[in-house]
């Protein structure tokens, strides 16, 4: 009712690719059995790209073939958080930054945002057993060789211009 004009189009592993006005969406499933949290996805005007994994990603060789053919990678998306729950309950949720690390190390992107590490508001046994490691702070991300020029930290959704 809210958009009655709306088109929905999908996406899965053998149809992988959309074009949406002039821009390629690609989808990047997770080589995890269970749970597609872990997908991600590359946008590419055909002059930049942009690497969006909400909970990290595992790069494989499908995967870098894909990155290689993409437009220069402007910014990576990627949360920086370490996040762990037992096994049965999910396993690494997200990677931390040896995760944001290894995708830094396969697109290449000129800036790097961090997203999903907000506090959850989980109850029960997740609360429990989630085991949980922050990067300290900003300062301390700037710091890190490979991370000092790329990191642009997101202040209180303020407008942000990458250059």
């Amino acid at each position: 009712k809210l958009l009655p004009k709306a088109k929905f189009d999908f996406l899965n592993a053998s149809e992988n690719e959309l074009m949406v006005k002039d821009v390629k969406v690609t989808f990047l499933p997770t080589q995890r059995k269970i749970d597609p949290i872990y997908d991600a996805f590359m946008l590419d005007d055909g002059t930049e790209s942009v690497f969006l994994a909400t909970h990290g990603f595992a790069i494989n060789e499908k995967t870098r073939e894909l990155v290689k053919k993409a437009s220069p990678c402007q910014l990576l998306i990627c949360p920086f958080n370490y996040y762990k729950l037992p096994f049965f309950l999910g396993g690494v949720v997200s990677p931390g930054l040896d995760g944001v690390k290894h995708l830094s190390d396969a697109v290449q992107p000129t800036k790097i945002i961090a997203v999903h590490d907000e506090d959850k508001h989980a109850k029960g046994l997740v609360t429990k057993f989630a085991k949980i490691i922050r990067p300290s702070t900003s300062d301390s991300l700037k710091e890190l060789p490979w991370l000092a020029n790329r990191y642009e930290e997101l202040n209180h959704y303020q407008r942000i211009e990458l250059t």
